[in-house]
Protein backbone atom coordinates (compact mmCIF):
# COMPACT_ATOMS: atom_id res chain seq x y z
CA UNK A 1 0.00 0.00 0.00
CA UNK A 2 1.42 3.50 -1.01
CA UNK A 3 0.54 5.06 2.05
CA UNK A 4 3.73 4.61 3.37
CA UNK A 5 4.95 6.96 1.42
CA UNK A 6 2.80 9.15 2.71
CA UNK A 7 4.05 12.00 5.91
CA UNK A 8 3.38 9.83 9.44
CA UNK A 9 1.13 12.51 10.39
CA UNK A 10 -1.21 11.24 7.73
CA UNK A 11 -0.99 7.49 7.73
CA UNK A 12 -3.25 6.22 10.81
CA UNK A 13 -6.12 8.21 8.88
CA UNK A 14 -5.54 7.39 5.37
CA UNK A 15 -5.15 3.56 6.68
CA UNK A 16 -8.31 3.36 8.46
CA UNK A 17 -10.04 5.05 5.89
CA UNK A 18 -8.63 2.58 3.01
CA UNK A 19 -9.77 -0.49 5.23
CA UNK A 20 -12.93 1.26 5.77
CA UNK A 21 -12.83 1.86 9.11
CA UNK A 22 -14.32 4.54 10.86
CA UNK A 23 -12.95 7.43 12.48
CA UNK A 24 -14.69 9.42 15.32
CA UNK A 25 -15.95 11.99 14.33
CA UNK A 26 -15.93 11.60 10.44
CA UNK A 27 -19.07 11.00 9.51
CA UNK A 28 -19.87 9.88 6.15
CA UNK A 29 -22.57 11.12 4.17
CA UNK A 30 -24.36 10.48 0.48
CA UNK A 31 -22.59 11.74 -2.27
CA UNK A 32 -23.45 14.84 -3.71
CA UNK A 33 -22.98 16.16 -7.24
CA UNK A 34 -20.40 18.98 -6.07
CA UNK A 35 -18.62 16.17 -3.70
CA UNK A 36 -18.64 14.06 -6.90
CA UNK A 37 -17.35 16.31 -9.25
CA UNK A 38 -13.93 16.42 -6.51
CA UNK A 39 -13.10 13.28 -6.73
CA UNK A 40 -13.25 13.08 -10.54
CA UNK A 41 -10.92 16.00 -10.77
CA UNK A 42 -8.40 14.11 -8.09
CA UNK A 43 -8.90 11.58 -10.53
CA UNK A 44 -7.62 13.73 -13.55
CA UNK A 45 -4.66 15.33 -11.64
CA UNK A 46 -3.75 11.97 -10.85
CA UNK A 47 -3.75 10.90 -14.28
CA UNK A 48 -2.27 14.03 -15.69
CA UNK A 49 0.48 13.26 -13.26
CA UNK A 50 0.85 9.74 -13.93
CA UNK A 51 1.36 10.96 -17.61
CA UNK A 52 4.40 12.77 -16.73
CA UNK A 53 6.30 9.67 -15.10
CA UNK A 54 9.89 9.34 -16.90
CA UNK A 55 9.26 12.26 -19.15
CA UNK A 56 12.46 14.18 -18.94
CA UNK A 57 10.23 17.83 -19.15
CA UNK A 58 8.59 17.40 -16.08
CA UNK A 59 9.52 14.22 -13.55
CA UNK A 60 12.65 15.05 -11.68
CA UNK A 61 12.76 11.21 -10.52
CA UNK A 62 13.71 10.05 -13.51
CA UNK A 63 14.54 5.64 -13.78
CA UNK A 64 12.36 5.29 -11.02
CA UNK A 65 9.01 4.28 -12.80
CA UNK A 66 5.91 4.63 -10.78
CA UNK A 67 7.65 7.30 -9.04
CA UNK A 68 6.69 10.80 -10.51
CA UNK A 69 8.52 14.37 -9.07
CA UNK A 70 7.61 17.83 -9.66
CA UNK A 71 8.71 21.08 -8.26
CA UNK A 72 6.13 21.13 -5.30
CA UNK A 73 4.73 17.59 -5.63
CA UNK A 74 5.41 14.18 -5.35
CA UNK A 75 2.91 11.20 -6.69
CA UNK A 76 3.82 7.17 -6.24
CA UNK A 77 1.52 4.97 -8.16
CA UNK A 78 0.87 1.17 -8.81
CA UNK A 79 -1.93 -0.38 -11.29
CA UNK A 80 -1.98 -4.37 -10.81
CA UNK A 81 -2.77 -7.03 -13.43
CA UNK A 82 -6.80 -5.99 -13.33
CA UNK A 83 -6.54 -2.43 -13.77
CA UNK A 84 -6.52 -1.49 -10.36
CA UNK A 85 -4.83 1.68 -9.56
CA UNK A 86 -3.21 3.11 -6.25
CA UNK A 87 -1.76 6.07 -5.82
CA UNK A 88 -0.38 8.72 -3.27
CA UNK A 89 0.80 12.26 -4.01
CA UNK A 90 2.27 15.07 -1.54
CA UNK A 91 1.75 18.49 -2.31
CA UNK A 92 1.22 21.79 -1.14
CA UNK A 93 -1.71 24.07 -0.75
CA UNK A 94 -1.58 27.63 -2.09
CA UNK A 95 -0.15 28.86 1.96
CA UNK A 96 2.44 26.00 1.13
CA UNK A 97 1.23 23.76 3.76
CA UNK A 98 1.26 20.14 3.23
CA UNK A 99 -1.31 18.04 1.79
CA UNK A 100 -1.62 14.58 1.39
CA UNK A 101 -4.10 12.26 -0.82
CA UNK A 102 -4.66 9.06 -1.15
CA UNK A 103 -6.58 7.56 -4.43
CA UNK A 104 -7.84 4.13 -5.47
CA UNK A 105 -9.61 3.23 -8.69
CA UNK A 106 -10.78 -0.26 -9.51
CA UNK A 107 -14.04 -1.56 -11.63
CA UNK A 108 -16.41 -0.63 -8.98
CA UNK A 109 -15.43 2.86 -8.57
CA UNK A 110 -13.21 5.65 -7.61
CA UNK A 111 -12.13 6.36 -3.91
CA UNK A 112 -10.31 9.57 -2.73
CA UNK A 113 -9.20 11.12 0.29
CA UNK A 114 -6.71 14.23 1.09
CA UNK A 115 -5.52 15.87 4.69
CA UNK A 116 -4.29 18.84 4.54
CA UNK A 117 -2.03 19.92 7.27
CA UNK A 118 -2.99 23.12 9.44
CA UNK A 119 -0.85 22.91 11.91
CA UNK A 120 -2.89 22.23 15.11
CA UNK A 121 -5.86 20.91 12.98
CA UNK A 122 -5.76 18.19 9.68
CA UNK A 123 -9.01 18.86 7.60
CA UNK A 124 -9.58 15.51 6.13
CA UNK A 125 -12.14 15.07 3.11
CA UNK A 126 -12.81 12.94 0.53
CA UNK A 127 -15.15 9.45 -0.26
CA UNK A 128 -15.80 7.15 -2.88
CA UNK A 129 -17.86 7.31 -6.14
CA UNK A 130 -18.99 4.22 -7.41
CA UNK A 131 -19.77 3.14 -10.86
CA UNK A 132 -23.47 2.60 -10.45
CA UNK A 133 -23.67 6.72 -9.41
CA UNK A 134 -24.01 6.01 -5.61
CA UNK A 135 -20.90 6.91 -2.60
CA UNK A 136 -20.21 8.88 0.20
CA UNK A 137 -18.05 11.90 1.43
CA UNK A 138 -16.97 12.95 4.35
CA UNK A 139 -14.94 15.77 5.28
CA UNK A 140 -13.96 17.28 8.98
CA UNK A 141 -11.27 19.22 10.80
CA UNK A 142 -9.28 16.80 13.23
CA UNK A 143 -7.63 18.14 16.25
CA UNK A 144 -3.41 16.24 15.81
Amino acid sequence: MLINKLPAWSRPIFEKLAAHQPIAGLDPHPIQPNEKNQIDTTAWVIDTYMRYDEQPAHDSALGEPGRVLLKKSELHFETDKDGTLEASLLGQDKEGRPVALFFHKDETGTESYSIQNLGEYLYVQGGRSAADGTGFYLAKGLKQ
